[in-house]
């Protein structure tokens, strides 16, 4: 994987490796924001998104990285036990076959 390049988003991905099972992320981006064809990272860094505007929503799944996830992450840790990891879902239905691959 790539070293991430700002301070704000090497936080963010620890906080969400520490924090969650791996999922479909392929890059240390944590977006912030994005218009048309450009995504800004969380330290201001911008990046043309050639993933058909995948980036340019406030956030598409578990695509990339993004701060709400690492705090979403770190709040649902506050009430479980510390033995459990978060795994973040794009749908009610990958959450649900998830839940029967893990329970079998």
């Amino acid at each position: 994987m790539r070293e991430v390049t700002g301070i704000k988003a090497k936080k963010i991905t620890y906080t969400i490796q520490k924090n969650s099972h791996n999922s479909t992320y392929m890059y240390p981006l944590v977006i912030a924001d994005g218009h048309d064809c450009m995504i800004k990272d969380i330290d201001g860094y911008e990046f043309l998104d050639f993933t058909s505007n995948i980036g340019i929503g406030k956030i598409a799944g578990q695509d990339f990285y993004c701060e709400e996830h690492a705090q979403l992450s770190k709040n649902l840790l506050l009430i479980l036990s510390d033995k459990f990891k978060i795994f973040l879902s794009n749908s009610g239905t990958d959450a649900v076959e998830n839940s029967i691959a893990l329970s079998g």
